[in-house]
């Protein structure tokens, strides 16, 4: 909306500057007609500059996702991300994406390279546009990260998902309780509802991380029988089972430790 309007404003400009000119070109000394022209000649091109940018500025975002779903899926890996926008001073919405106000954000490029520097406890937007040649029933997007951090944080702080033209949501994340999130009963916290309609869905999706780290963000289209299935041995549950075990093993060292010690104090 905010492009149309720009335009619009643009044009009428363009009309009023064309009318004062003609009308003094034809009804002003000729001296008068040679500053004219001096002064357009030297103005034309930063008007032609500025009006680069302003419409530059209001280009839509295209999705940072674009995928057509041919076939029903159990599980169904999406494309890499084209690109993310890192959230400024200025707090965004959803309601701010979708009516193309970015404000300060910045917007990282991942067209060559999925992986950017994402900082810890900073917002990170993101659109997906998904349309389905067949009718598809509930179904869950799994994010995940990949890169080379200590997998001391399994998955994201933060999910949030916003459906265009819908008050549907989703809420997910190790920030939530289980008891808020979009499945409670899964282990992984980083799994979000959604439903496409009219056999398309687009949204906006924030993500917040609790740690700094050099990563590519993964996700998954999922249907509810392979989210609700006895959990497989992958990534994310092998890091989970490393460390709880590294614990239980501490713990039982350290209660070793005290029993042996503990006369000798």
């Amino acid at each position: 909306m905010g492009f149309f309007y720009v335009h619009f404003q643009i044009t009428i400009f363009n009309f009023l500057i064309t009318f004062i000119i003609q009308t003094f070109y034809y009804y002003t000394p000729i001296n008068l007609k040679r500053v004219l022209l001096t002064k357009l000649l030297l103005w034309l091109p930063l008007f032609v500059f500025l009006q680069t940018k302003a419409l530059q500025a209001y280009t839509p975002l295209l999705p940072a996702v674009d995928l057509h779903i041919e076939n029903t899926f159990t599980s169904q890996e999406l494309p890499a991300l084209k690109w993310v926008l890192e959230e400024g001073d200025e707090p965004l919405t959803a309601e701010d994406l979708f009516a193309e106000r970015q404000k300060d954000a910045k917007l990282i490029d991942l067209s060559e390279s999925p992986v950017f520097d994402m900082k810890a406890h900073h917002n990170y937007w993101f659109k997906i546009k998904l349309t389905s040649a067949v009718e598809l029933d509930e179904f869950g997007i799994a994010f995940f990260w990949v890169g080379n951090k200590w997998p001391f944080e399994f998955t994201f702080k933060e999910v949030e998902t916003y459906s265009q033209n819908s008050n549907k949501t989703g809420k997910s994340g190790t920030l939530f309780p289980a008891s808020q999130r979009d499945y409670p009963q899964i282990l992984n916290p980083s799994i979000v509802r959604t439903q496409l309609e009219n056999d398309t869905l687009i949204q906006w999706i924030k993500l917040t991380m609790a740690e700094r780290g050099a990563l590519k963000i993964s996700m998954n289209l999922m249907s509810n029988s392979k989210i609700e299935s006895p959990l497989e041995l992958n990534n994310f549950t092998g890091s989970h089972m490393l460390l709880n075990g590294a614990m239980i093993a501490l713990f039982f060292l350290a209660l070793l430790l005290f029993l042996w010690f503990q006369d000798w104090v």
